[in-house]
């Protein structure tokens, strides 16, 4: 059953990390994650090279306002700086099953 309804964005503050909704600004620094072969690999995706193109027209309109069946992506902060992403989808809603997709893009972690 696709359910079409949009969720409301939602944001976690912690005392030293925050997730909040990805923002298009965010968009840069997720290419670079992406195009960066040590965060990567464990998912076995070094070869996935997107350009800033692809995610801008492929993949943000998804992101920016994700139905409860898509795929809803967040930003990961610590201090203050975006270190890497978090991401979750609803794969079975009827079951409760989801899966999550976290990456941390900042090399200095």
């Amino acid at each position: 059953m696709e359910n079409e309804s949009k969720m409301p964005p939602v944001s976690l503050e912690g005392l030293r990390v925050s997730i909040r909704p990805v923002a298009k600004e965010d968009l840069p620094a997720i290419r670079g994650w992406w195009n960066d072969p040590t965060v990567m690999r464990e998912l076995r995706a070094e070869k996935f090279k997107p350009s800033l193109q692809y995610i801008v027209e492929r993949v943000w309109p998804i992101w920016k306002e994700p139905s409860l069946d898509q795929y809803h992506e967040f930003v990961i902060h610590f201090g203050g700086k975006a270190i890497g992403e978090i991401g979750y989808a609803l794969d079975d809603a009827d079951q409760s099953i989801a899966s999550v997709d976290i990456k941390i893009g900042d090399p200095s972690l």
